[in-house]
């Protein structure tokens, strides 16, 4: 049966299939290269002996595979049960588990911050009492599951919050284009937080106080 990583997103081209020949035993690894369409066959008898071996494409398969396990993503859908501020909520999962989650790519206003209250209620409006989908890219140190998120109607909650001046893109772990564009936008129409004459990075901020 073919599998394939899943990562076109960073390179993978890949495809892995094991042949069994019953008669001999023999085992075939076939490893196809998606965009030449060049074929690397490994064939290795039942003593483990290799016949036949390209090691480059041997070596690029392992290398994807790592790969592919090291930037795996877990998605969880629930109901969100708790908006703590404008970057991080409480959803429920149909096992009735709370998970803390922080949204991807976006850093809110502290609580004690001009508009951290206004944002956690435009974060709110969006996803409170929702049923949402959060793609997983890590757990943080606090234990919070690193999210990428969206709702039926909203395809991801982290641009909105940057386009509409209720969040800094978190450009200090983060380079996602489209999100540096909107907090430019924002900025220059002077949306949300952005009226402020001298609003304060959270980050910079946090490590301040």
């Amino acid at each position: 049966m073919y599998a394939s990583c899943g990562c076109f997103s960073i390179g993978c081209n890949y495809l892995t299939n094991t042949l069994p020949f019953p008669t001999n035993g023999t085992i075939a690894l076939l490893c196809v290269d998606y965009l030449s369409g060049q074929v690397g066959e490994d064939i290795f008898d039942n003593f483990g002996k290799t016949i036949q071996m390209k090691a480059k494409h041997l070596l690029i398969a392992l290398l994807l595979f790592l790969s592919c396990n090291i930037y795996a993503q877990t998605t969880i859908t629930g109901k969100v049960v708790k908006v703590t501020d404008g970057d991080t909520f409480n959803l429920l999962t149909k096992e009735k588990k709370q998970i803390r989650v922080r949204v991807y790519g976006i850093d809110a206003p502290e609580r004690s911050q001009s508009f951290g209250n206004a944002s956690r209620k435009y974060l709110a409006s969006m996803i409170a009492g929702k049923q949402v989908t959060a793609f997983v890219t890590k757990t943080d140190r606090y234990g919070r599951k690193i999210a990428k998120v969206k709702t039926d109607s909203i395809n991801d909650i982290s641009f909105e919050m940057i386009k509409s001046g209720m969040a800094w893109h978190y450009s200090y772990y983060d380079n996602t284009k489209v999100y540096a564009e909107a907090e430019k936008a924002a900025r220059a129409a002077k949306k949300g937080l952005w009226i402020l004459p001298d609003p304060v990075n959270p980050y910079l901020y946090r490590k301040n106080r």
